[in-house]
């Protein structure tokens, strides 16, 4: 897991010499993807108490992942 995400290339590939480039382009897009969603999802008042739960949810799933995975999982 971490040789994928820290490595440059693709070994011995002819086509995916461009990994660097488009890792980096998935990661901005997340981004931008969780920033534009948060404040869409703030403007609308109806919705705000869903997105919460939601928000928490998927905060605490990760986090949780993150502790299993650090912990020897």
């Amino acid at each position: 897991m971490a040789s994928l995400h820290g490595m440059r290339q693709v070994p011995e590939s002819r086509f995916l010499s461009l990994w660097e480039y488009y890792t980096e382009l998935c990661t901005w897009m997340i981004l931008f993807s969780a920033v534009t969603g948060i404040c869409l999802w703030t403007a609308r008042r109806s919705e705000r108490w869903i997105g919460g739960i939601l928000l928490g949810a998927v905060g605490g799933g990760s986090v949780s992942l993150m502790l299993y995975v650090w912990l020897g999982g």
